[in-house]
This record gives structure tokens, sequence and C-alpha cells, in this order.
């Protein structure tokens, strides 16, 4: 499941970069099959923990709550095996925010330890981690996470604008003339994002 936060936002790109890194790391195991955190999210808002691993064919959740109090960042982490409705493990993960790479490696070393997964296909150079060096892969993390949230708002444009146009017909919502077709284009053209930052 996505990492939460609570209402500290300058942790959420640390949330959501730390849980899509285990994401990937689970991934490279070819026994297991890994959910992405988006799907768990969505079915998430829907119903309860057991009726989402339900729907996406999951028999483990994984769950971490983040918190961080002078520049140290604490992680709840908990394993649920959702098939005996009970929590295998839980642990409180503590890094510094200076040492994100350190703090990734103990969350996957925990969960690993708790899935009793062994070999090296979750090893470091298999996952999404790009460096070791823990400033860069701060600054990983946070273009990482801008990436997604412009993503995130471009597809909502865009929804918007099909929303209005079916709303207000195919020409738009200006007067029903050729000249008022070319004056909307360059409109929607200048409220959506550059292509580049969407991908």
């Amino acid at each position: 499941m996505p990492f939460e936060y609570g209402a500290d936002s300058s942790l959420a790109y640390v949330a959501d970069g730390l849980s899509a890194g285990l994401v990937s790391r689970l991934a490279n195991f070819r026994s297991l099959y890994v959910s992405p955190t988006v799907f768990v999210a969505q079915e998430t808002a829907k119903a309860g923990r057991e009726s989402v691993a339900r729907r996406l064919g999951v028999n483990l959740l994984i769950q971490g709550k983040m918190h961080e109090s002078g520049g140290t960042v604490k992680v709840l982490l908990s394993v649920y095996d959702v098939v005996h409705s009970r929590v295998l493990d839980s642990a409180e993960l503590t890094g510094d925010h200076s040492q994100l790479v350190e703090l990734e490696g103990q969350i996957y070393e925990n969960v690993a330890r708790q899935m009793q997964l062994q070999g090296s296909e979750g090893s470091f150079r298999a996952g999404m981690n790009p460096t070791a060096r823990n400033q860069a892969y701060d600054r990983y993390l946070k273009a990482r996470y801008v990436v997604k949230v412009l993503r995130v708002k471009g597809t909502t444009r865009r929804a918007e604008l099909t929303q209005e146009r079916r709303r207000t017909g195919a020409r738009g919502s200006l007067a029903f003339s050729p000249e008022s077709k070319s004056r909307l284009a360059p409109l929607e053209t200048s409220r959506s994002l550059p292509p580049t930052a969407l991908g």
C-alpha cells in the first residue's frame, strides 16, 4: 500500500519514492506477484483492506506510516496476512532524512525477512534506486514526485476539457463559428501542460 505521511506534505515525495522503490525491488522476485501502489490506492478508497486484497489477488499487504521530527524520519511498517487476518510483523524503522538510501534498505530488509525471501533478486542493483549517494537519491525522489504530480494534473485537465467539450458540443464553449473554433484551440493548449512534462 502507498506509504502514508499524514499532514506533513514535505514527506510526500519520500513516502511515494520509498514505497515505489520497495515495490520495484519486490517485483524482481519471479515467485511474487506485486500489485502497483496506484492500483492499491484506487481500491483502498472503495473498500477495506481484505476486500482490496481479494480484488487485487494478493494475500499480503505492506503498510507504512511515516513522520519526521528534527530531521529523523520514522516509518511504522507492518506486514498484514490477509488470508489469516493477522499482522505478521510490525516494526518502527528510523533513519536520517539525509540518508534515504539506508532507510530504503532497512525497509526492504525488514519486509524480505518477514516474507522469507532469499537470493539476490531483490538486491540493491535490481531495484529502481539509481545511485547509492544519498544527496543524489533525494534529488531523484523529488524529481520523480514532481513528474508524477504533473502527470496527474495533466490527466485531470484533459479529462476536464473532454467533459467540457461533451457538455458544450464538439466546437467548444464559444460561439458556433469557424472563428470561435480557431480561438478555442490556443486557449486549450495554453491551459494544458507541455508534452515533455507529461512523458
